[in-house]
């Protein structure tokens, strides 16, 4: 595109012309839009001159928005992976951690084992079991509130002399979840 001839062009243009390819930016090259509207502040037509810099404005904040979008869309979500890698790594950590400990290991023992096969340093050991405890009193709320729901859905049962087995189903996930919660607790103080 020889943009001095589409200069000229615009240069040669009659009004009603110029005008028209003003009113409609979108059709137009973006980068011919400073030419047309260079031209239309020659002629006096300020304001169609000023509404060519506003498109041209709107366009370029725009482009710079799909731009990131895209940047976005692909390094953004390669992020999400990585963060979600690190966790799964850290739970895995954290489960080898509570395992050396239920094999009776002390914590020395268990730091260094840690460092020596997994490069895991104090700051991090220390950053998983807090972690870990964490989850481990999560775990204990949550496993109550759901046998206490359990236990009030078997309660309700009796009054309508009904039988089924959800109660004691939410009531055994509610226990499980207590029991590794204070698990958690327990091995990572």
């Amino acid at each position: 595109m020889n943009l001095d001839t589409i200069k000229k062009n615009y240069a040669r243009m009659n009004n009603i012309r110029l005008l028209e390819l003003a009113n409609a930016p979108k059709g137009l090259a973006f980068e011919v839009l400073p030419l047309l509207r260079e031209e239309l502040e020659k002629r006096g037509y300020e304001k169609e001159a000023h509404k060519i810099t506003e498109y041209l404005e709107k366009s370029d904040s725009e482009t710079q928005e799909e731009v990131l979008g895209d940047e976005f869309k692909e390094h953004g979500l390669r992020i999400f992976q990585v963060i979600a890698e690190e966790e799964k790594e850290k739970g895995a950590l954290a489960e080898t951690i509570m395992s050396l400990k239920e094999e009776g290991l002390s914590e020395e023992e268990i730091k260094q084992k840690m460092k020596r096969e997994h490069d895991l340093d104090q700051q991090n050991f220390d950053e998983i079991k807090s972690s870990q405890r964490m989850y481990g009193r999560i775990q204990k709320r949550f496993g109550i509130g759901v046998a206490i729901i359990g236990f009030v859905i078997f309660l309700i049962m009796l009054d309508g002399r009904t039988f089924f087995a959800s109660p004691f189903l939410l009531l055994l996930i509610g226990l499980s979840l207590f029991l590794n919660g204070k698990r958690k607790i327990k091995l990572n103080k």
